[in-house]
């Protein structure tokens, strides 16, 4: 399945699992992501959302950062206080 198509079936999902991060520091979600991140996988989701609000932007840019070079992630889709993250197959 092509990234873009993968990508236009993950907008339109409303019942992706959601992994939410208010109230976490910076230093502490990258487990909590990566442990996501793997269980959606092995459940054979397509894709996940992670939520962390709109704020000052210390979340959504250190979840950013370690979105881009996680071995499961084959495309991060940023929506504004929350970003759809579509898995590799």
């Amino acid at each position: 399945m092509s990234s873009e198509i993968k990508k236009f079936a993950a907008e339109l999902r409303t019942n992706a699992p959601k992994l939410d991060l208010h109230g976490r520091f910076s230093h502490e979600i990258e487990s909590q992501i990566d442990q996501f991140l793997y269980e959606n996988y092995n459940k054979k989701e397509l894709s996940v959302e992670i939520v962390y609000g709109i704020g000052r932007g210390v979340l959504s840019q250190a979840t950013r950062k370690f979105l881009e070079n996680h071995p499961l992630v084959e495309k991060v889709v940023d929506r504004g206080g929350f970003c759809v993250v579509i898995l590799s197959e």
